[in-house]
């Protein structure tokens, strides 16, 4: 028995110096300068407030919080608001979109 709780002791130990040097991850993309850019930039949406909450949105989305939707990259203020997105039906997510984007 006390092998087997070393070994779980040791299993822990590197799990938590594994997450320690790659980090947790904060759920934005990353191309590893730690600053949530990816190669290209920040991934910023087309629409400025969040079409679910109506929330600002930040400079930088990670990819659960976007989607892409008829051309457009929208973004939304937090994880669980892409979600009831894809659950809209069509119609309702062009009415979204025409108050997001008029005259597009």
């Amino acid at each position: 028995m006390n092998n087997r709780l070393t070994g779980i002791g040791l299993c822990t130990v590197a799990l938590v110096g594994l997450l320690v040097v790659t980090g947790c991850g904060n759920g934005s993309e990353s191309s590893g300068n730690g600053n949530g850019q990816g190669a290209r930039g920040p991934v910023k949406a087309d629409n400025a407030a969040c079409p679910i909450m109506d929330n600002p949105l930040s400079a930088d989305l990670p990819t659960a919080q976007r989607r892409e939707y008829k051309g457009k990259t929208i973004g939304f203020c937090c994880p669980p608001c892409a979600p009831k997105w894809d659950k809209l039906p069509d119609a309702e997510k062009d009415a979204l979109m025409a108050k997001m984007f008029p005259g597009s």
